[in-house]
């Protein structure tokens, strides 16, 4: 969930989902045909990076699930999210 509350983030076989917090409604989608092995938020919440099956790491946004980098190499097999305090 992101810090500010309004959304969850979550994937799956097909791709990561933003859900909203509020109604439970599907408010965004991301990566299609993708399968996600895992997702970890920075700690501000905007940014989601998700491990896909393929062994990649894609980092999204998490306000409308576009796509905004990539961590160079494709044989990852964890992701481990750590947030400062």
């Amino acid at each position: 969930m992101t810090p500010n509350g309004d959304t969850i983030v979550a994937g799956g076989r097909d791709g990561v989902v933003g859900v909203a917090a509020k109604d439970l409604s599907v408010a965004w989608r991301a990566l299609p045909g993708e399968a996600i092995r895992g997702v970890g938020l920075a700690q501000h919440g905007t940014t989601a990076y998700v491990l896909l099956g393929s062994g990649r790491i894609v980092a999204i946004s998490t306000a409308d699930g576009s796509i905004l980098g990539s961590v160079p190499g494709d044989d990852y097999d964890r992701l481990v999210a750590i947030l400062g305090g």
